[in-house]
């Protein structure tokens, strides 16, 4: 399977399409569409890819993304999925606003905060706090009162606190279709075994390529090293393990994918700018 182009369904009552997602659990679904997209997470957790981005998500994540940015939001597959999984979601396409609209000045800010989106955006948890209503509300509203709403709720985006941006600059999506089945492929297979001891080799042969061959596609495509990306999705593992429970240190380790505790110190403060330790401790003060 390609990453899916994902046709969204217009509501014949409004032209901005807005529902919760209720699932026992977020399944890995690759996939892009030609609408802008804004979702918040009201009770789940797992692992967000956004483009070449790679995060741990949680109850009260929010993210706005642009249109044709691949992403997913997927439950760990190797934990039981305790409880329903579940989102709100908004979708719109730019003509919804129109070009001329978005150039009013009053608009600006609404305006960078869509350019912003091209790269994905994960808004500050206060911000995503204080979003959460006005997102519960949208799928009840209909017409002109989902437009309106949907503005100010923009509005206040783009005027809170300063959005992570996700997707590395260099990330730029190809839109070939031969290309996506491939970057798709590769992404799939990481996703389900990256706590395994797989190599390069492996994954250049799932996608019935050179090893030399693939690097080059896989940074061209992602603009990152396939080793990079295997470490960022180790280390999210390692954080989710360290977060939950209190396994030792080398459970935490070998359970994420790494095969010596040298190389998981090493990458983990690399990635984290702290160690293993430090970021138990740190999520541990701010549960009490």
């Amino acid at each position: 399977m390609k990453p899916a182009l994902e046709h969204i369904a217009q509501d014949e009552a409004s032209s901005i399409v807005a529902y919760w997602r209720e699932e026992p659990g977020f399944a890995f679904n690759w996939h892009y569409h030609p609408e802008y997209e804004l979702t918040y997470i009201h009770r789940g957790s797992g692992t967000r890819l956004v483009g070449d981005q790679v995060d741990s998500f949680h109850d009260g994540d929010l993210v706005l993304l642009s249109p044709n940015l691949p992403h997913t939001w997927a439950t760990d597959e190797k934990k039981t999925w305790e409880g329903d999984a579940s989102a709100v979601v908004v979708q719109f396409k730019q003509s919804v606003l129109g070009d001329a609209f978005l150039c009013l000045p009053e608009l600006a800010a609404v305006r960078q905060l869509l350019e912003n989106s091209k790269r994905g955006v994960a808004f500050h948890p206060s911000v995503a706090e204080e979003m959460a209503r006005r997102m519960a509300q949208l799928p009840a509203m209909g017409g002109l009162e989902r437009l309106s709403s949907l503005l100010l709720l923009l509005e206040e985006l783009s005027k809170g606190k300063e959005g992570r941006l996700l997707a590395s600059p260099l990330y730029n999506p190809s839109v070939g279709r031969y290309n996506e089945q491939r970057i798709d492929r590769a992404f799939r297979f990481l996703h389900q075994h990256f706590t395994e001891q797989i190599s390069l080799a492996d994954l250049a042969a799932e996608v019935h390529m050179t090893e030399t061959s693939f690097c080059r596609f896989f940074k061209k495509m992602t603009g990152r090293a396939f080793s990079d990306y295997l470490n960022d999705l180790r280390v999210q593992r390692a954080c989710q393990f360290l977060t939950e429970g209190e396994n030792a240190m080398p459970e935490v380790a070998y359970s994420a994918g790494f095969s010596s505790m040298t190389h998981f110190n090493r990458m983990f403060l690399k990635k984290k700018k702290m160690t293993p330790g430090a970021w138990r401790k740190k999520f541990s003060q701010q549960k009490v």
